[in-house]
């Protein structure tokens, strides 16, 4: 019973990591998502300017009476303590620019997915991040990332098979390439020469993603329990994705699970403290990570 408790808490890591480290992984900096939080502010002018009533060229005597339109001018400069309305204007292209990142979703089961988002989190913050962070003070940063390499290089089907589904001909050939290398000179996929050494990137694509690309819309926006962020149209391609990873085939399912799970709590090793760096400091968490996802979907869709 020991050893199936083990891969019980090692399954449940590897779904949550695979929900929600999905979009608080550390992306391709293209990828990214871009998120406005609390912390946001306009940056200030390189120079403060000048009392808009002195003139810089020329001092004025003591004894000389302003004339009537410098008088007229001294009586509409703004007092010190009111903002430029060149600043009001910064103000409001700032919030025009926030009103362009966000993203509409639809989430007509607000309610249950805040339920299901509260659960999420306890169970991140009371058992999956504690486990990550006690995997990442054991195992060495160089095994972690060979690891990581390893399992990589064991999804390329998925990503070559949703490149030609996708018509991404030149994806699909780097993908192979990219397998072929990381097999052999990588030594089964540990190292990434595909990447060091000859400069070829993952093309990180999904059935999710093509299903997007066929027209197929988001649907609406889901929270999976232990999975985490969601949308009905990505939680159809996760089963596909399930069935085109290689470890899905794996037996017995002891081994199965016990690399999922693996996988994930190594992944998620490399992103300690960044879901609560995200949602820390969110008037509200829970929209913030719908935006956080959503956006990072839509532009991995968009490439």
């Amino acid at each position: 019973m020991k050893r199936y408790g083990h891969i019980v808490a090692c399954l449940l890591l590897s779904w949550f990591m695979a929900g929600c480290g999905e979009s608080n992984k550390k992306p391709d900096a293209d990828n990214r998502p871009i998120v406005a939080g609390r912390g946001a502010s306009v940056a200030a002018p390189d120079e403060t300017p000048g009392d808009p009533r002195e003139d810089p060229g020329e001092t004025m005597p003591k004894d000389r009476t302003p004339a009537p339109r410098e008088a007229a001018a001294a009586d509409s400069a703004p007092p010190d303590n009111e903002m430029p309305s060149s600043q009001d204007g910064d103000f409001d292209l700032f919030e025009e620019g926030l009103q362009e990142q966000m993203v509409e979703v639809k989430d007509p089961l607000e309610g249950l997915n805040r339920i299901v988002f509260k659960f999420n989190d306890m169970v991140y913050t009371v058992l999956l991040e504690p486990l990550a962070k006690t995997y990442e003070g054991i195992v060495s940063e160089p095994v972690r990332v060979g690891v990581d390499n390893f399992f990589e290089n064991v999804t390329a089907p998925a990503r070559y098979v949703n490149c030609l589904l996708q018509g991404k001909g030149q994806g699909a050939d780097i993908e192979l390439r990219r397998f072929l290398i990381n097999s052999t000179e990588g030594i089964l996929g540990f190292g990434n020469p595909a990447r060091d050494k000859y400069g070829l990137e993952p093309v990180r694509e999904d059935l999710g993603q093509t299903l997007a690309v066929w027209g197929i819309g988001d649907g609406f926006y889901l929270v999976l329990p232990v999975l985490g962020p969601s949308t009905l149209r990505d939680s159809v391609g996760m089963v596909g994705d399930y069935f085109l990873n290689p470890v899905s085939w794996v037996q017995p399912l002891e081994v199965r699970y016990g690399a999922t799970g693996l996988r994930h709590l190594n992944k998620g090793s490399f992103h300690v403290g960044e879901y609560k760096t995200l949602v820390g400091d969110a008037l509200d968490p829970y929209i913030m990570l719908r935006q956080s996802y959503m956006q990072y979907r839509a532009g991995l869709i968009k490439e």
